[in-house]
């Protein structure tokens, strides 16, 4: 190797970082979500929207879990323009998982391969599919590499022992990014012990020793910080639980199963994974006899490679889990293919000449800016030339191999990868099937645009919000649809969307009171329509809709009119439950209804049992309650109380959540009629009980140790609220 070119590396990371440029000079459609990706717009709800999302409307759902994805796409939605934000935090990723590849193969087998590889890698579409696309897989894609290069210098740089530290921090990010990885953390362990064993180093007990103290160091560290940063955020300390309890649906429900082969033979993202398999498993078996520094380190990413493909064959076709038949689950292999085409390829590239390496180059970046420079306005035949362009690409892949011995087989290599770059662009199923043509961008800034005009439609409903729930209303089948979703999905999408296409409505639609819905629909008077809809399901729950906001919006897909309706309590048939007097029980009477919390008077609250250790007492935010240690009892009590008037009571419990868990009803001759034992998670946790009660009836309220072994449970109350209906 060059000497001078060895120690002179900030050249090459000079030009790493304008390789986007290649990628975005004519468009930059790369750098931000398509239409149809759900989830990707979920994250940037949940970007834009944090603390209320996992406080009050979304808690404990996986997708706020992911803190590692949601807190730097938090960070970047708060301090810049969406547009600038989504572009910001994308390139940031790239940037991230370029440099990292980089500097893994820099130590390992030399900056030139190092620079070829890393160029290949910022020009394939695939790795702009999974970063540009926004979902959860781009990042994680970085903070593998990210890992990767940390364990490869702290093989190099053994020392420094802060490295390895950085590392556990990497791989926590990386799991708490995606918990799929966690079947492919321990490639990351190979990777290090395999490095150490290239440079010699390699002893199985320090080793070992180094990962536990210095990487799980790293490792607690980030988790830490990530659940007291959760704490803040919504109170639960152990902010990945969702994520955890996630496995088990997928596991038993896997709803997008899909199989890798199509009528054309593999999915086109899989053609290059395969050529890196083959490659890998080709040069384990030619260097096993001569297992020198180079050697070993090839043998080690191929080993990785083929290891971690094996795995997910074994989840796709035993398991049943789609982790091949879907790009955005097996891109988690992009990183081991790209150090597996670093190892084993470009040794020719040593042998060029410093004219002949710079022509090379050069001959790369504008093959790479002709290939993407067509992508937004056609896409390649693929997948009905799949053979002809495999086997082209293929075959020159194995000529470059073999001719690794002369500088002819970096040009081979260059050309075989150029055919995968230019054809191994993602296609919906659909489309791979029919052999339809895919639907193109509209223009060069096609998505940009998308993404502005929502977030123009979102900041409108966020003004009127007013942290309220929202429910969505449309029909999926007018063309706007990718509107219509896309919006929605900036809220959970089919957690807060009504199923019947709109203008139908089923009654059994949950219509929250204080709520907010958003119609989109290209249907002539949208408001009218919605309001004749609404009418009868709002009546009956005593509710009542008002229109605040008509916009008109042009897309693509032709003008559409969104409808913002602000659902109310019906003050006419709504009273609030007051106490009077001190005398007990206290006499009750209802009086006007006010949409503020009107709380009652929380000193009315009393032990039971005060032998099993029940306590209570006031503090700044209410008063706090410590249940006695015996599971399933009856810890606090509040009233008795009369009902004034025969109607439908909802009886709301403020608390701030201690340990264990309680549960909170309504009781009549010691039966519970109503009980609400999870309630709505959060800082300021809401708990409700909704019931009938005749005029006169007698009833209190119960607080009880609901755990499932004898252990205590606390809680601070900070208020409580009572309203009724009068029925039609």
């Amino acid at each position: 190797m060059n000497g001078r070119e060895n120690t002179r590396v900030w050249p090459y990371v000079l030009a790493i970082f304008l390789f986007p440029a290649i990628v975005l000079w004519r468009q930059d459609n790369s750098l931000f979500t398509p239409p149809g990706h759900i989830d990707a717009w979920v994250y940037l709800g949940f970007f834009r929207s944090l603390v209320n999302f996992k406080r009050d409307l979304f808690p404990q759902t996986y997708y706020g879990s992911r803190l590692s994805w949601v807190l730097p796409g938090a960070l970047a939605q708060t301090l810049f323009s969406p547009i600038a934000a989504t572009a910001i935090l994308n390139l940031i990723v790239f940037w991230t998982a370029a440099i990292s590849l980089f500097t893994t193969l820099r130590l390992t087998v030399g900056i030139r391969p190092a620079f070829l590889t890393t160029l290949i890698f910022s020009i394939n579409p695939q790795i702009w599919y999974a970063i540009g696309t926004g979902y959860v897989d781009g990042a994680a894609i970085a903070y593998c590499l990210l890992a990767m290069a940390l364990f490869t210098l702290a093989a190099f740089r053994p020392e420094e022992s802060r490295i390895l530290v950085l590392a556990g921090a990497a791989v926590a990010a990386l799991l708490y990014d995606t918990l799929f990885w966690a079947a492919l953390i321990p490639l990351l362990v190979l990777h290090y012990a395999g490095t150490l064993w290239s440079l010699g180093r390699f002893t199985a007990r320090k080793t070992l020793r180094d990962l536990v103290q210095k990487a799980g160091f790293g490792f607690l560290l980030v988790t830490v910080a990530l659940c007291a940063i959760n704490y803040s955020l919504d109170g639960v300390f152990w902010f990945y639980g969702p994520s955890l309890r996630a496995v088990s649906g997928t596991v038993s429900s896997n709803l997008w199963a899909q199989n890798p082969w199509t009528t054309y033979g593999l999915g086109p993202w899989l053609w290059l994974t395969t050529a890196a398999a083959i490659v890998g498993a080709v040069s384990i078996a030619l260097r096993l006899k001569d297992l020198d520094r180079g050697a070993r380190f090839v043998v080690t990413v191929s080993l990785e490679l083929l290891f971690a493909a094996s795995l997910l064959a074994y989840m796709q076709f035993r398991l049943k889990l789609t982790v091949l038949g879907l790009p955005y689950y097996s891109s988690c292999l992009l990183p081991f293919v790209f150090l597996v085409i670093g190892a084993a390829f470009w040794r020719s590239a040593e042998l060029l000449k410093t004219k002949t390496w710079r022509l090379a180059c050069s001959a790369a970046v504008l093959t790479a800016a002709f290939i993407w420079g067509e992508f937004p306005f056609q896409y390649p035949s693929w997948p009905t030339a799949v053979l002809p362009m495999a086997v082209t690409g293929i075959t020159l892949l194995a000529a470059g191999l073999l001719l690794s011995h002369r500088s002819v087989g970096t040009w081979a290599i260059l050309a075989g990868l150029a055919c995968f770059t230019a054809e191994t662009r993602f296609l919906p199923a659909s489309q791979l099937e029919t052999n339809s043509p895919a639907t193109p961008p509209s223009s060069t800034h096609a998505y940009r645009n998308n993404l502005r005009r929502l977030m123009v439609a979102r900041d409108s409903i966020e003004e009127l919000r007013r942290n309220r729930p929202v429910r969505f209303w449309y029909d999926d089948r007018e063309p706007p649809r990718e509107d219509y979703v896309a919006l929605n999905a900036t809220y959970l999408y089919l957690f807060t969307r009504f199923v019947t296409p709109f203008p139908n409505l089923s009654c059994d639609n949950a219509i929250p009171a204080e709520s907010l819905i958003v119609v989109t629909t290209q249907k002539q008077h949208a408001a009218e329509l919605a309001m004749a809809s609404l009418q009868p399901c709002i009546t009956h729950a005593g509710l009542v809709a008002s229109a605040v906001s008509t916009t008109n919006t042009d897309s693509p897909a032709g003008r559409y009119v969104s409808v913002l309706l602000s659902i109310s309590r019906d003050p006419a048939r709504w009273h609030v439950l007051q106490t009077t007097g001190a005398a007990e029980p206290p006499n009750v009477r209802l009086a006007p209804y006010s949409a503020g919390r009107e709380s009652l008077p929380l000193l009315r609250w009393n032990i039971l049992y005060p032998e099993l250790g029940t306590s209570i007492h006031p503090v700044r935010d209410g008063l706090a309650l410590k249940t006695g240690v015996k599971a399933h009892t009856d810890a606090a009590i509040y009233g008795p109380m009369v009902a004034p008037a025969s109607g439908r009571y909802e009886f709301v419990l403020y608390i701030q959540p201690g340990s264990g868990k309680i549960a909170f009803g309504v009781v009549s001759s010691n039966s519970w009629l109503a009980a609400d034992i999870t309630g709505h998670a959060g800082s300021d946790k809401e708990m409700k009980c909704s019931l009938d009660l005749q005029r006169g009836q007698t009833i209190d309220l119960r607080l009880s140790n609901n755990n499932e072994h004898n252990s205590p449970a606390s809680l601070t109350i900070t208020g409580l609220t009572a309203v009724e209906i009068d029925p039609l």
